[in-house]
């Protein structure tokens, strides 16, 4: 049972990992880190999957607040997604560096 739980919980906590990121609580590489697969999920996935993970990312990121990350797809360079706030574009960047932080 605990084997069939464990995806679906650390699946659940992108999103909170993701608010907490915008929020300045924890450093985008742990994120990156440890949500490897569902970042490039959201970049190279069906288009199911990349609306799920930006809706799941995006929801609790407050307006003006912004969680950047770096999936670096070796052959595109560097992959930025950016994650707004509710009602704001999902963002693909290629090959630019991080914003600042507001």
């Amino acid at each position: 049972m605990l084997l069939v739980l464990a995806p679906v919980v650390w699946a659940l906590g992108f999103g909170p990992a993701v608010w907490l990121t915008a929020e300045g609580c924890l450093d985008r590489e742990v994120v990156e880190r440890a949500y490897g697969p569902i970042l490039s999920a959201a970049v190279g996935g069906p288009e199911a999957i990349r609306e799920a993970i930006s809706w799941w990312g995006s929801l609790g990121v407050r307006r003006g607040r912004l969680a950047c990350f770096d999936i670096g797809l070796p052959k595109n360079g560097d992959v930025w997604l950016d994650f707004f706030g509710p009602g704001e574009p999902f963002g693909v960047r290629m090959g630019l560096e991080l914003p600042p932080r507001k």
